[in-house]
């Protein structure tokens, strides 16, 4: 088995070289999810243009209401891929690496709810560092 042991990082102690790592991961990580949804939102829009004004010319629907309908459209199926994409950049920076740190989603238990700390332990103060071993 392979532990890992995930620390409790004080933001006020990181240089200003780690918060800019910090901060160049999540920006092209984001760039790298904004290609994908603009490819997404044009093609949606291009199919759902042609459906519509297809639609439109065999039946005669006024140009006003395939507007508000494609746009009604284009909108919710761009929340949805978002809520997709979204998803995917979060589990991207949960897996990511920064420079020597790493995010990680840890379970938030009360200190006396914990049966069993491993030889781990902390003082309970906010400037301690608590660590948890962790499987990766």
């Amino acid at each position: 088995m392979n532990l890992s042991v995930v620390a409790e990082v004080p933001t006020q102690g990181l240089s200003r070289n780690t918060w800019l790592e910090l901060w160049w991961g999540f920006f092209w990580r984001g760039l790298c999810m904004l290609l994908p949804s603009l490819i997404v939102g044009v093609l949606v829009g291009i199919v759902l243009g042609i459906i519509l004004g297809f639609l439109g010319a065999m039946f005669h629907i006024p140009k006003k209401t395939i507007n508000i309908v494609g746009s009604a459209g284009v909108i919710t199926s761009g929340l949805v891929a978002g809520v997709f994409i979204f998803a995917y950049w979060l589990r991207w920076l949960l897996k990511a690496r920064f420079g020597e740190y790493r995010f990680a989603l840890v379970k938030d238990i009360k200190s006396d709810s914990i049966a069993d700390t491993s030889g781990y332990s902390s003082a309970g103060t906010d400037n301690d560092i608590f660590n948890i071993p962790v499987k990766l």
